[in-house]
């Protein structure tokens, strides 16, 4: 048996949610041919990827997940090319085609784990193709979508408040900025800063602390609220394009990922992977424009830094 992502992503599409425990086994057990199926590494990676290119949307701590509704996407800086968005059924692709309008396929590399979903496009030739192929398709249409969601980014901010953690309990690690890594902590002596708390088998929570008052965090939020004190900033390369039309790569420091909500936008720019080039550090994400750049970096509380 061949492990096909977009197979996997009808049955997704029919499923419509349940428990990550049992997505994971299902994705393993399709993929036995490849991995060992009582190895669900690769299974939660390939779920914290789809995650991430908006096809589910993932309830860590009830431990669900859902499908989310498909779409069309125009994209930022591509004339007359849109975005097949969410959980897109085969029938729906099919009934977008017609007169002015072509449907094109990326097949998106593996990169050594279980490959990813395929990236779909619609081509058309103006605005009224586009509608009409939404129309055909059950597709709600949402035009400049990128910019408009990164106009809605908001500051991070501590999540809900938390109890102090007590002297004893499970392993702590507070989180170091100038070594960008997690590194064991005293309970008896927990200052400000970012901390990881063991829970349950290979699970862990994110605890923020401000004085003398706690907070729930994510790994990605929190390691911004604290600061860090990478080489790197944020940064943006043209690519091509001029004006509010320009696009380039945001690079982003891997020790210091992007929040999950700003991860979406910068891929809803292309729909397209970021791609980690290990040498440097850095994750890419293509086809962003300057102002979404801007927009991420603000509400980060972080530096872009541009480069021509």
């Amino acid at each position: 048996m061949t492990f096909d992502p977009d197979v996997l992503l009808a049955w997704l599409a029919d499923r419509q949610g349940g428990s990550l425990a049992s997505l994971y086994r299902t994705i393993a057990w399709y993929a036995g041919d490849r991995v060992d199926p009582t190895d669900l590494t690769r299974a939660r990676r390939l779920v914290l990827t789809m995650n991430e290119l908006g096809v589910l949307a993932v309830d860590w701590r009830q431990r669900q997940w859902e499908a989310q509704p498909s779409g069309l996407a125009t994209l930022p800086g591509r004339e007359s090319v849109a975005l097949f968005t969410g959980v897109v059924r085969e029938a729906q692709l099919e009934a977008a085609m017609g007169a002015g309008v072509r449907v094109v396929v990326h097949r998106n590399d593996s990169r050594g784990q279980l490959p990813m979903p395929s990236t779909w496009w619609l081509v058309y030739e103006d605005d009224q193709r586009l509608s009409a192929a939404a129309a055909r398709g059950g597709l709600p249409l949402e035009p400049d979508a990128a910019v408009r969601r990164s106009a809605t980014l908001r500051a991070v901010e501590p999540g809900r408040p938390a109890e102090p953690p007590g002297r004893q309990g499970p392993p702590m690690a507070r989180w170091n900025r100038r070594t960008m890594t997690f590194q064991a902590a005293d309970r008896r002596h927990l200052g400000d800063g970012l901390y990881q708390r063991e829970t349950y088998g290979t699970a862990k929570e994110y605890l923020l602390c401000r004085g003398d008052r706690w907070f729930w965090t994510t790994p990605a939020e929190g390691r911004y609220l604290v600061g860090g004190e990478t080489s790197q900033p944020l940064r943006w390369e043209f690519e091509e394009g001029k004006g509010d039309g320009a696009v380039g790569v945001l690079s982003v420091d891997s020790g210091m990922p992007l929040p999950l909500a700003h991860r979406r936008i910068a891929v809803l720019c292309t729909g397209l992977p970021p791609v980690l080039d290990r040498t440097p550090g850095q994750v890419m994400y293509d086809g962003v424009p300057r102002n979404v750049a801007d927009r991420i970096a603000t509400s980060l509380s972080s530096t872009l830094k541009v480069c021509a």
